[in-house]
């Protein structure tokens, strides 16, 4: 498979095996996991590869929030997207900006829950999301589709 990048993967965003499929284009890259838990660790490895070819070296402080943020937001999906088959993931850089976006098509948006208990597992994927990106000088928005059925977590971090 060919790829625009100097990394091989797939042109067709989709899912092949339950590894992602992927497609770069300039400087966004795109590509759909599907939702199990594999698709973290998949999300993961693609977006630090990603960031890595476009000079964000994984030691870079907005590469590591980008592949947290990443990390956390296709958790979340996988977690609560229940009706959800893929996740799509999109990674953009463009005038000093690194945009980071997971897509899924569950209709509930995510809510922050405002104090979750100490023996509780989750219930801080938002929560940290919103601040990595406020500490990080970016912003967290969650635009839901026109037609009501999904949504998109978008995260835009300065670079």
């Amino acid at each position: 498979m060919s790829r625009s990048s100097s990394r091989a993967r797939g042109d067709v965003p989709g899912t092949h095996g339950g590894e992602a499929a992927v497609a770069v284009r300039g400087r966004c890259l795109q590509f759909c996991v599907p939702v199990t838990a594999a698709a973290v660790a998949l999300a993961r490895g693609e977006v630090a590869a990603q960031l890595g070819l476009w000079g964000l070296p994984g030691g870079a402080s907005v590469a590591q929030v980008a592949v947290l943020v990443v990390s956390e937001l296709v958790t979340n999906t996988v977690r609560h997207a229940a009706t959800a088959e893929v996740a799509q993931v999109r990674l953009g850089l463009d005038a000093g900006q690194l945009t980071l976006a997971v897509h899924d098509r569950d209709p509930r948006m995510p809510r922050r829950i405002p104090c979750p208990g100490v023996e509780e597992e989750g219930g801080r994927g938002v929560a940290l999301v919103q601040a990595l990106a406020a500490e990080a000088g970016g912003r967290m928005a969650v635009p839901r589709d026109a037609d009501g059925r999904g949504k998109t977590v978008m995260v835009r971090l300065p670079v």
